[in-house]
């Protein structure tokens, strides 16, 4: 077959049909000829066109599909959770769920090979794998097959979707999935990200559902008065806008009028007024009639008077669980013209959708689950809210912004901007589905590496004690190059903490420039070039502290050439070349910039910078409430200039009355205040 995006392939028939039963078709693929990639699809011929397979076997594992894995194996793949295992030859079965259009990644160091595989149609439900190596043995007994529950709301299949399969050899995992990546890219092109979405912040950790008005009010004033200079701002109305907790008529129509007495739009024109864009919750496919605190999907309302929509999944003393049936006309139109409602009556400008796939607050039996412990009357429906909301968006005629997570198909990237994969906790490590710093960033290394998913870091929240926590979180996103949101009292903040937040927002632009990855897939580090700086980040995983080292050429660096590097969390300034070693604490993370070219390096005011031969000049401003200061890469300055005025050379000068600089670094460092827009010139 010839395909635009896919190129060469090849179509197999299936080579049986199991017989009466009409339920499982396979066809046996031994192609290991180092050829670049096939894409296979079955298609049934000659026989009963009204019969329904459910079961697509791309390989045979109890018969001929053998695989040869050779030594120091593993596989990678993910169900909206990385999944990693080390291939054994213990006779034992290993399975997964593979998500939606995701890759399987089998791979052998010892022989610096390995296969890809990946359904690449879009799909409602799963592929499934399975490997068993025998003792002694190098190859194994492998399994991908594609099966839809039986349920009568299944499409009856007569074609099998494509398999897309690569051997791959050599270069890393990044590498091995680069062909993977370009033929979702072309299949499922992503939406331009819109120009005003950079900084988020975000209710949920703040207030979880108890905000009101003049609460976020008060918010958007903080952002509007001492951040917003950096760049636009949006914020994130999490669940609690709209009455729920199982009250009486809880709907997604009803704004909760205690909370907004105003009404929303008020709230949202507020926003605008001062500046700020604005997102909205909205969760599907899972509801409940529960009525109970702080059960943010508790629609008793909606359950009443909508019976007919709804699946009814268990119910127990409390209440019963369901999920929104999108198989239903009516439902379809009433979500539409909801979605719709957001744009056109509330003015928001982004959806954030929630509750996909695995349904986070969900009280389900073992009985409402399959064997992987998935829900399979929620994962089906995830493409078609997926695309409704997208198409809605669309229509709304707005530059509008998609934000999802938890469940993550490979198809969503046409329909959504960015991804995350579950909430987050403000430690370094903790476990899904909240999440720790090295748990997000091993995701978003996912992501970025091998799906080719624009990752959302998450929302890092908490008080004064976990300023730091929030900074380094704000760091990593820097060196990843990933979305990040922000869920803390900002009207609580210290000018300290401020001052040391928008030092490093002042870098912050997600999904700019070029990220290298060293130690996939789990990264020992990783970096990205934006400009003239490249942004590194390094981990310490083990519990002990230990030496790292770091080679430039890994991050497409000039290994001959010398570079100022400066070291954040320590922050020092040195000259590196090659390589350069640091201690590392016990389970941390640590960001480096390096540069070779006059600029700007560290600054807690927004900046823009014109270059001239042997000059800079540069725009200065902030906020009243922190003193303002900089630090810039330039060779020995001959002459520094503040707003038209000479400033002299002091070894402690203070705020405003000279600058210092370091002979042996040639970092020059300027205090000021913020009182106005400053313009610093510099020769050299």
């Amino acid at each position: 077959m010839n395909d635009p995006v896919l190129g060469a392939g090849v179509e197999a028939e299936a080579d049986y049909l199991l017989p009466d039963s009409g339920q499982a078709i396979a066809v046996r693929i031994v192609l290991f000829d180092g050829s670049s990639y096939f894409t296979y699809q079955l298609e049934l011929r000659g026989v009963d066109h009204s019969a329904t397979v459910r079961h697509f076997s791309y390989f045979d594992p109890e018969g001929d599909g053998w695989l040869l894995v050779g030594g120091d194996a593993l596989y990678l793949t993910d169900y909206s959770l990385m999944r990693r295992s080390e291939i054994r030859d213990d006779s034992v079965i290993r399975k997964e769920l593979v998500g939606l259009g995701k890759p399987l990644l089998l791979y052998s160091r010892a022989l610096s090979r390995g296969v890809l595989a990946a359904v690449i149609d879009e799909v409602p439900d799963p592929s499934h794998f399975s490997l068993q190596v025998d003792p002694g043995r190098v190859v194994g007994r492998f399994g991908f097959d594609y099966a839809v529950p039986d349920d009568v709301r299944a499409p009856r299949l007569q074609t099998s979707p494509r398999l897309f399969f690569q051997v791959t050899s050599g270069g890393g995992l990044q590498q091995a999935s680069r062909e993977y990546r370009r033929v979702m890219a072309g299949l499922y092109p992503q939406p331009p990200l819109p120009d005003w979405v950079k900084y988020q912040w975000g209710t949920w950790y703040v207030y979880y559902m108890n905000y009101d008005e003049e609460a976020i009010r008060r918010q958007v004033d903080y952002i509007a008065d001492n951040l917003s200079d950096l760049g636009p701002w949006s914020i994130l109305l999490d669940a609690g806008w709209y009455v729920a907790e199982g009250r009486p008529g809880s709907s997604w129509e009803q704004v909760d009028e205690e909370k907004s007495p105003s009404g929303l739009r008020a709230l949202v024109d507020y926003a605008h007024s001062r500046g700020v864009k604005v997102v909205l919750y909205f969760s599907a496919p899972y509801l409940d009639d529960r009525d109970r605190e702080g059960n943010w999907l508790g629609l008793r309302g909606f359950v009443e008077q909508h019976p007919e929509w709804l699946i009814r999944l268990q119910s127990d003393a409390s209440g019963s669980s369901y999920v929104y049936d999108f198989t239903n006309p009516e439902l379809v139109a009433y979500m539409r013209g909801l979605i719709s409602s957001f744009f056109s009556l509330y003015d928001v400008d982004g959806i954030k959708i929630d509750g996909l796939g695995q349904a986070e607050g969900e009280e389900l039996a073992a009985e409402e689950r399959d064997s992987f412990g998935d829900v399979n009357k929620i994962r089906m429906f995830t493409m078609d809210i997926y695309r409704l909301v997208h198409e809605e968006a669309a229509r709304s005629g707005k530059d509008a912004y998609i934000e999802s997570g938890w469940a993550i198909p490979a198809f969503a990237v046409q329909y959504a901007h960015t991804f995350r994969y579950g909430d987050e906790f403000p430690e370094f490590e903790h476990r899904y589905p909240a999440g720790g710093l090295l748990e997000h960033i091993d995701y978003a290394t996912l992501q970025k590496a091998v799906l080719g998913q624009r990752p959302n870091m998450g929302m890092v929240w908490g008080g004064a004690e976990s300023q730091g926590m929030i900074r380094t979180w704000f760091e990593a996103a820097l060196a990843m190059g990933t979305q990040m949101t922000m869920s803390t009292d900002l009207t609580r903040m210290s000018g300290r903490d401020l001052s040391a937040l928008r030092s490093v927002l002042v870098h912050y632009n997600a999904f700019q420039g070029e990220t290298r990855f060293v130690g996939m897939p789990f990264a020992q580090s990783f970096a990205t070039a934006v400009g003239d700086i490249v942004y590194l980040g390094a981990l310490n995983r083990d519990p002990v502290a230990r030496d790292i080292t770091l080679r430039l050429s890994d991050y497409g660096l000039d290994p001959q050439r010398e570079y100022l590097m400066y070291d954040v969390s320590a922050s020092r300034y040195s000259r590196v070349r090659g390589s350069f070693t640091v201690k590392a604490a016990a389970s941390s993370f640590r960001l480096f910039l390096l540069t070779d070219k006059p600029g700007v390096i560290w600054t807690n005011s927004a900046f823009r910078v014109e270059t001239a031969p042997r000059a800079l000049k540069v725009q200065m401003s902030g906020p009243r409430a922190i003193t303002g200061f900089v630090q810039i890469h330039v060779p020995s300055p001959t002459r520094v200039r503040l707003d038209g005025r000479d400033l002299p050379r002091l070894s402690t000068p203070g705020v405003g009355s000279g600058y210092s600089y370091d002979d042996r670094t040639g970092v020059l460092r300027l205090r000021y205040r913020h009182d106005w827009p400053h313009t610093l010139e510099v020769s050299y």
